[in-house]
This record gives structure tokens, sequence and C-alpha cells, in this order.
């Protein structure tokens, strides 16, 4: 029994499939999902899709495009872990899986110093 023959050995139930009924792998960020996050940070942040989509380093515009991905990596399948994956993220946007996650984590941090602000306030 190896992972090859997708089987796993279970304490509690015996011989089960490595991947479980229902399971969601990573999944390509579709058309659909990637106008609809860009969308909304347009709408929140006034700057368009085509600046975020493009190779400016203005740092309002970074800022949204930062943004996405922060929002990309925050949807989430049935059992809390992340539908898309920085290198699938990446592939999207035209993007290194490293630049994604220093964007998800720079906009993380940004909203963490923003929430430890309104507590002090």
């Amino acid at each position: 029994m190896t992972p090859d023959d997708g089987m796993v050995l279970s304490l509690w139930r015996g011989l089960v499939p490595l991947d479980p009924p229902g399971f969601s792998a990573m999944k390509a960020v579709t058309k659909r999902v990637y106008d609809g996050v860009l969308a909304l940070v347009e709408l929140d942040t006034g700057i368009s899709r085509e600046a975020i989509d493009g190779r400016s380093r203005y740092a309002e515009i970074v800022r949204a495009r930062q943004y996405a991905m922060w929002l990309f990596r925050q949807r989430l399948d049935k059992w809390g872990r992340p539908v898309h994956s920085y290198p699938l993220i990446g592939a999207a946007m035209d993007l290194d899986h490293t630049t994604v996650l220093w964007g998800v984590r720079a906009h993380q941090a940004r909203l963490d110093a923003l929430k430890a602000q309104q507590v002090a306030a």
C-alpha cells in the first residue's frame, strides 16, 4: 500500500481513499472569479483593472494589486483551507508566486496595523 495506489491506512477507519469524497485540491483561478475579484478591488480602491493588471509600481496601484492577491487567498473551501495556491494566483495575475506571497503578507500586515491602531484609539 503506497500513496500511488490512492489509499492510506487510517488508525480509526482502516483503508481509506487518499482524497476523501468532496475533497477539493487547489483550483486554478477561473475567469469568472478573476473578474469578480478585480471588479471588487476596482470598486473599493477606485483604481482601474487595467492598472491592477498592468506592471505599474506606483504605491497605490501596488497596494490595490496586493489587495487582489489577498482576496484570492481568502477564498476558502468547506474545510477552511485556501482554494487558490500562491503559484495559481501568480499564474492568473502573470506574477511569480513569491511576489504573490509577499503581496498577501504585506496586505495582511497593513490590516493588522490598522486593527491595532483602532484598538489603541
